[in-house]
């Protein structure tokens, strides 16, 4: 008596790799250049803007520590090593999604030094306003040091993440706790 084969046409036994899209794979690289990509055309506005404007005005924290790139390299590696067996390419994804992680904490963390004298720049402004202004920067100042402390936290998981597919970096001491 002969086992029948399933609907798939693979048999139980191993048989041919299974045929069809491979959408674990496209998803985690289509995270990975959706990230890179914000990445990379955040620091291409820098230097070529698209209108004449003040070079302050150029640089801004959340361009680099925004949902995209904060989430994106690090659903791709949940979905290469977690959502079943790792995939082949793992390794190779979880170098790209830190060194997007890489470029946008050391953008971001330029940004943030040449734009910090900006935020409290409150001169014409008048009393009244003057203490509301220093607040809105306070604020800007937080939430843009909060914004990197997530993306560097993104970029630690990641970093967990690829060496539990096999990576190989220098060691950091990584808690999951």
């Amino acid at each position: 008596m002969t086992t029948p084969t399933p609907a798939g046409g693979r048999s139980s036994s191993g048989g041919s790799p299974q045929a069809g899209i491979p959408i674990r794979t496209l998803t985690a690289w289509a995270l990975l250049a959706l990230a890179a990509a914000v990445v990379l055309f955040s620091f291409l506005r820098w230097i070529f803007p698209e209108q004449p404007r003040d070079i302050i005005d150029r640089f801004n924290v959340t361009t680099f520590a925004n949902h995209t790139v904060l989430i994106a390299p690090l659903l791709a590696m949940l979905v290469a090593s977690k959502l079943g067996p790792p995939l082949r390419r793992a390794r190779l994804m979880g170098q790209v999604a830190l060194a997007t992680y890489a470029a946008a904490l050391l953008l971001g963390l330029v940004s943030f030094l040449v734009t910090i004298a900006d935020k409290f720049d409150i001169t014409g402004w008048g009393a009244f306003y003057a203490f509301g202004g220093i607040l809105h920067g306070l604020g800007g100042l937080i939430v843009e040091l909060l914004l990197l402390a997530l993306v560097a936290l993104a970029a630690l998981w990641t970093y967990k993440l690829f060496t539990d597919v096999g990576g190989r970096l220098p060691a950091v001491n990584v808690r999951t706790d």
